[in-house]
């Protein structure tokens, strides 16, 4: 049991051995245990279990006192190694500033540009953990991988450390995905804001509305991207959010939870009734384009040949009211 705690099978031994027969000196655990329980003996008084009597023998502590002694021993060695990660966070800084620096190249005091998907990955955190106030930011696309939520998870909460508040505006398709659910709704919880957009135009940071930061390359976000740091080039970039942010709703966890499947019959039902697919998409809050791609799911799902089929097929496997 001592074990996980690091205590030797040797030391154990001697522990179990003191406990079922009090009283013992050092020579009887000796003779006992049929060897030198010397190093067990020095081990087990290290950790506070066992000390000796002014007579020689041997006093242990009971075994739910032995038990807080080594949880806590173990809780302050975990928080002493906290701190020690903590401080290595901190320095990383200056390596983080080495790596981006080989990779970019500044235009006076407006532009610097970032070459590569690590050194763009590492300037944005060097921003973000710069950041004294806000982070605004544009997340187009589907939802991202589960490698990329947990750094966004660590980075979340380095920011609240500081008090760092967040603002984000996330494609309505990427909701749709159960681990990207979780995070937004987690987000939410921790009360910064989170909005969706049917398809948000590109892919956007700003930082304390001083800087912002965009892809060098639309077709290719993650291979390059721009820092603009002159006031001229990003009070545009805070207009263009603030009405992208008015127009996009906000993200409501219980009705980000609806189905794959939910969502399908919905939007059976919606065909059904006639309704085209620039209009299912306004409906359900969805871009064009995932509602054709959602169509073609239901459709092979259903194993139809047409949308008009689809609906036949979806009524009479109960997707949808037959009245409908």
């Amino acid at each position: 049991m001592f074990e996980t705690f690091g205590v030797s099978r040797p030391a154990e031994s001697a522990y179990r051995m003191l406990l079922t027969e009090p009283g013992l000196t050092r020579a009887d655990l000796d003779r006992l245990l049929d060897a030198d329980a010397g190093a067990s003996l020095a081990e087990l008084t290290e950790r506070g279990l066992v000390a000796a009597r002014a007579d020689g023998t041997l006093r242990i502590e009971p075994p739910e006192r032995a038990m807080d002694l080594l949880i806590a021993a173990e809780e302050a060695a975990i928080e002493a190694r906290r701190a020690a990660l903590a401080g290595l966070r901190d320095g990383v800084g200056d390596l983080v500033a080495e790596f981006v620096g080989g990779r970019s190249e500044t235009f006076g005091d407006l532009i610097e540009h970032v070459t590569g998907d690590d050194a763009v990955r590492s300037r944005l955190y060097q921003i973000a953990t710069g950041a004294r106030r806000q982070v605004w930011t544009v997340n187009p696309g589907p939802a991202p991988s589960a490698r990329a939520l947990a750094a966004s998870r660590a980075m979340d909460q380095v920011s609240r450390a500081r008090q760092v508040r967040s603002r984000s505006v996330f494609g309505t398709e990427a909701a749709t995905d159960a681990g990207m659910r979780a995070y937004l709704t987690e987000t939410v919880a921790a009360l910064d804001e989170v909005r969706l957009h049917p398809d948000p135009p590109l892919l956007l940071f700003i930082v304390d509305g001083e800087l912002a930061v965009l892809p060098a390359d639309v077709d290719r976000p993650g291979r390059g991207a721009l820092v603009l740091k002159s006031p001229a080039l990003v009070q545009p970039l805070i207009v263009l959010y603030q009405q992208l942010w008015r127009v996009s709703r906000p993200f409501e966890p219980d009705a980000g939870g609806e189905s794959d499947t939910e969502r399908l019959h919905r939007i059976v039902a919606l065909l059904g009734e006639g309704q085209k697919d620039e209009a299912i998409a306004r409906r359900l809050g969805l871009s064009v384009r995932t509602v054709r791609r959602l169509i073609s799911v239901a459709v092979e799902g259903l194993g139809a040949e047409s949308r008009f089929q689809a609906g036949v097929h979806a009524v009479r496997r109960g997707w949808v009211p037959a009245a409908e």
